[in-house]
């Protein structure tokens, strides 16, 4: 999504933009997402056609306890697929062009001034020259219309791979930006991967059996079934929770985050068996887990510092998942992602600092990763404690729900002074964290 969104903003400003996805149209993994509002607020088109539906309710629950959140903006419920048809079109209407069932196989390197070079290939080579980078969502490259000295002396020249053919071609370009999903993701730092793993299930009837609303606690109307998000929390089966995303009033995507694809799944299978429901369909998807360090290409210098190129304004750039750009409470990178394709495209518009844009969007993953840190501590009691305590604090629920969560930034120092006891909590725990 990062990268088509990339492709848009450089290419109505006249940036010739080639896109290399491995996909053909339309071929693109269907999975449902739930994002915050200010993904309309940052795109700049209609993407209406994307959201399934609109939430407005949260239920939060563990081990015998639960509260609920009213958000004053509604969250979205969104079809990725489509969303990324739409993305797609607007980056084509500006004039970009997208290669779709092309593969970015290999990127090289070429500095003029001392003739050196790295090379990203796949499959990987055994020398340290070569690292394994799998081609993933897309690839954008951004050619600007005029040069400068520092584009003069480097280019980096990529090994495209037609999929269907299996035939290759070399081209060369003065700007790359990974934008290939989390197969982009270097393991020379030891960045790890985590699973999600998601059931689309159909109500039965238009609802649930009284049996089954009864495990699930599912007893309101329909208008309010849609309307709320439930996720459960439960230390006993991961660090991290489960969900329910209602699609609908008669379909709704249960899901689960992991460490291991494997363990994902057979969580969801017993959940799912647990709650007497029967999957209609299956999605998963590998997401990065961002630790808050600099990603390294390779042990010569040659890196991404959290996405961000060593040469400054040109050269190699990165963004959503390749540059691990998602909210570690949640483990949501769509908006995050997409702010940081605003910063690499006014990077390259305007030579401007990159570092230093991205250093509020980092800002914000830093606070989201800490608040995970200390969250991974978290036992059942734990979250009982927390869950009973905003169930008796009104004005506590009300703010939570008034703030995005997109934006901790911006209300966790007012939270902490607001509730001392939740911040002695948090730091309790993110202390333990650190501890072996």
């Amino acid at each position: 999504m990062a990268g088509l969104y990339l492709a848009y903003l450089l290419a109505r400003e006249g940036v010739e933009v080639e896109v290399y996805e491995k996909e053909k149209r339309g071929e693109a993994a269907r999975r449902t997402l739930i994002v915050t509002d200010k993904l309309a607020e940052i795109l700049e088109f209609d993407v209406s056609g994307a959201v399934l539906n609109k939430i407005n309710r949260y239920e939060i629950l563990s081990d015998g306890q639960q509260t609920t959140i009213n958000l004053n903006s509604p969250d979205l419920v969104i079809e990725r697929k489509e969303l990324l048809e739409i993305l797609a079109r607007q980056a084509e209407a500006a004039g970009a062009r997208i290669f779709w069932g092309n593969e970015v196989v290999g990127i090289k390197k070429i500095d003029k001034r001392n003739n050196s070079s790295l090379v990203a290939n796949k499959p990987p080579k055994t020398d340290s020259y070569h690292k394994e980078i799998e081609a993933g969502e897309n690839k954008t490259n951004g050619k600007k219309g005029k040069s400068n000295k520092a584009e003069d002396a480097e280019l980096f020249s990529l090994r495209i791979r037609e999929v269907e053919s299996g035939n290759e071609r070399v081209i060369e370009r003065p700007v790359v930006v990974l934008a290939g999903g989390v197969n982009w993701l270097p393991s020379t730092n030891g960045q790890r991967k985590l699973a999600v793993v998601q059931a689309r299930v159909t109500f039965p009837d238009g609802g649930l059996s009284s049996q089954a609303e009864k495990k699930l606690d599912l007893r309101e109307t329909k208008d309010l079934r849609q309307r709320t998000c439930r996720v459960w929390l439960d230390t006993n089966r991961g660090r991290y929770f489960f969900w329910l995303i209602p699609e609908s009033s008669e379909v709704a995507a249960i899901g689960l985050i992991d460490e291991r694809m494997g363990r994902a799944a057979e969580l969801l299978r017993s959940f799912l068996e647990e709650k007497k429901l029967k999957p209609v369909e299956i999605q998963a998807a590998l997401v990065p887990e961002y630790r808050g360090d600099s990603i390294r290409v390779d042990g010569n210098g040659f890196r991404l510092f959290r996405g961000v190129p060593s040469n400054g304004a040109s050269g190699l750039y990165a963004v959503g998942d390749a540059a691990a750009q998602v909210k570690m409470t949640t483990v949501g990178g769509v908006v995050a992602g997409l702010r940081g394709a605003k910063v690499v495209a006014e990077a390259i518009l305007n030579r401007n600092n990159y570092r230093r844009a991205l250093c509020e969007l980092y800002h914000e993953l830093n606070l989201h990763y800490l608040l995970r840190r200390s969250l991974n501590r978290f036992r059942n009691e734990d979250y009982a404690r927390v869950l009973a305590r905003l169930e008796q604090d009104e004005e506590l629920r009300r703010i939570l729900g008034q703030r995005s969560r997109d934006e901790l930034s911006r209300f966790i120092l007012k939270l902490a002074l607001k509730r001392p006891w939740l911040a002695a909590l948090g730091i309790k725990s993110l202390l333990r964290s650190f501890l072996p």
